[in-house]
């Protein structure tokens, strides 16, 4: 298969050119959708942010689902806090969720330690290998830890 290269317009002649060897092609407001794989002989650079649970600090108990994965779950801990993971037959492997012990409103610095996080794993699932059912506590202030579904061998695993 013969490698291809976007069409420019070249307002010098008038004509459309293949981009140049060395020129850059600018993306931005737009995006590359639908890419198999992307070969790089150079460094990649950019900026990741990772989405936020509802894009708020969650002041709630939460039960997660399939479509909550991979993001950041930023949790007030003004008082105990229950996360129910979503059932791992209803996710794929390398799904994560990342829970953030963000504190009160007043204090900012975390609370777990006096308001802990309890973690579900929903059912028959597992966490680092524990039994069906137990949960996992949360109970540093200011804590950050993140879980991984790693399939229905291993369950949820603690990856940082």
């Amino acid at each position: 298969m013969a490698n291809r290269y976007p069409l420019i317009f070249d307002p010098l002649d008038n004509k459309l050119k293949e981009i140049p060897s060395g020129d850059n092609l600018n993306l931005t407001g737009s995006g590359i959708v639908g890419v198999s794989s992307i070969t790089c002989g150079g460094i990649i650079t950019g900026r990741q942010r990772f989405s936020v649970y509802n894009n708020v600090v969650v002041t709630t108990n939460v039960t997660l689902t399939a479509s909550d994965m991979n993001k950041v779950l930023l949790l007030n801990t003004s008082a105990e806090r229950t996360v129910i993971l979503p059932i791992g037959s209803s996710i794929e492997v390398g799904d994560w969720i990342r829970i953030v012990d963000v504190g009160t409103d007043e204090t900012n610095t975390g609370n777990a330690y006096k308001k802990n996080i309890i973690i579900d794993p929903n059912n028959a699932d597992r966490i680092q290998g524990g039994s069906a059912g137990d949960t996992l506590i949360m109970d540093v202030d200011a804590q950050a830890l993140t879980l991984m579904w790693c399939g229905s061998t291993y369950d949820w695993r603690i990856v940082n």
